[in-house]
């Protein structure tokens, strides 16, 4: 039963639903703060869940729920709810839209993503009503132009930058591929032009950031290398793919791919973070290389790039690294074994 002739009650998101909204959406600009952007995602993911939902309808985002999904304890998810009351009111996007028959009536239309905000103090919770301008853009999707995004990996980001790049990212679906940009580029997408002139500033500030969070609580790895024209660099090449599903180290018979079910009990995470994302879990080798990473999600960023460099699958190196580890717990690989072991493993298929 609703609260309110125009509230419905809160329906608790859970990590795999799904935030799917136009493309126009995740293309156009929207000034708000990280926990701001993940109110209004979770919002339009329980939105498409009610029945009857239109403008008139308010949407409740309940601090627990928005706790569970960001890993924030439940105190900081109430302050953050609260000192949203002020901030999302103002909160406005902006839509650039194009004439296919006059390019010349192409239009800019910016309009507010809100109509209303309600703050229940005994529940800590929100409620929040979308523009009649913004609802479609969430709601009525067709012809494919749109994009999906699981709601669980967009909570756990914890920079806009990193937000951004991966929706970005998902929309042109770049599986496998390679995606080229100019530092000028790079800078108006990330909307830090006039920001971050040296390299490595931009680096560190921007790009390391984002790609750091993307692979830690996504579904997609992401690794990147200096463009240079002569001596300089003038921008970057950013190769991406999805992380491997859920292994096993038993075979299924006749057939040379790892299996697709849960993992033994006995063995240990391979790598914390980067991996338990993908429901990835395998023996932990002693790799010394490894030691001296920024952190353990550098390791698989690692083994894809001498799995890359091989030519084998990197599923497959990582399998038969695990099988090596069963044998012998002692056994340590630098990075000249794993080469060599990587290239042996790529001449057997």
């Amino acid at each position: 039963m609703a609260e309110n002739s125009n509230s419905q009650l809160a329906l608790y998101v859970q990590p795999d639903d799904l935030l799917v909204t136009s493309n126009l959406l995740v293309d156009t600009n929207i000034e708000v703060t990280i926990n701001e952007i993940k109110i209004i995602y979770l919002a339009m993911v329980a939105a498409r869940n009610m029945r009857n939902f239109d403008s008139n309808v308010y949407v409740k985002v309940h601090s627990k729920n928005f706790a569970e999904l960001t890993g924030q304890k439940e105190e900081s998810a109430k302050k953050v709810m609260f000192r949203a009351i002020e901030t999302l009111k103002g909160r406005s996007v902006e839509f650039e839209e194009k004439n296919l028959n006059n390019p010349k009536r192409d239009s800019i239309t910016v309009v507010p993503v809100l109509s209303g905000i309600r703050y229940y103090k005994d529940e800590h919770a929100l409620e929040l009503r979308f523009t009649p301008e913004v609802i479609p853009h969430f709601t009525k999707l067709v012809n494919g132009n749109f994009t999906v995004n699981k709601i669980g990996y967009l909570m756990k980001l914890d920079s806009l930058y990193a937000m951004e790049f991966y929706r970005f990212l998902r929309k042109e679906n770049f599986k496998d591929k390679v995606l080229i940009l100019t530092l000028e580029q790079i800078r108006i997408f990330f909307n830090v032009v006039g920001k971050y002139d040296d390299i490595k500033d931009l680096k560190a500030r921007v790009i390391d950031i984002a790609v750091d969070q993307i692979n830690t609580h996504t579904d997609i790895m992401v690794n990147y290398e200096n463009v240079r024209t002569g001596r300089k660099v003038t921008g970057l090449k950013f190769d991406f793919a999805e992380k491997p599903k859920q292994l096993t180290l038993d075979k299924p018979a006749g057939t040379g791919k790892v299996a697709g079910t849960s993992p033994n009990q006995e063995l240990q995470d391979f790598i914390n973070t980067g991996i338990n994302q993908a429901n990835y879990k395998i023996i932990k080798p002693t790799l010394t290389d490894f030691d001296n990473r920024k952190n353990q999600v550098e390791g698989l960023k690692y083994l894809y790039e001498i799995a890359k460099r091989a030519k084998v699958s990197p599923d497959l190196l990582i399998y038969r690294l695990s099988l090596e580890v069963t044998k012998d717990k002692n056994v340590i690989f630098n990075y000249n074994t794993l080469v060599g072991y990587a290239f042996n493993l790529a001449n057997e298929q």
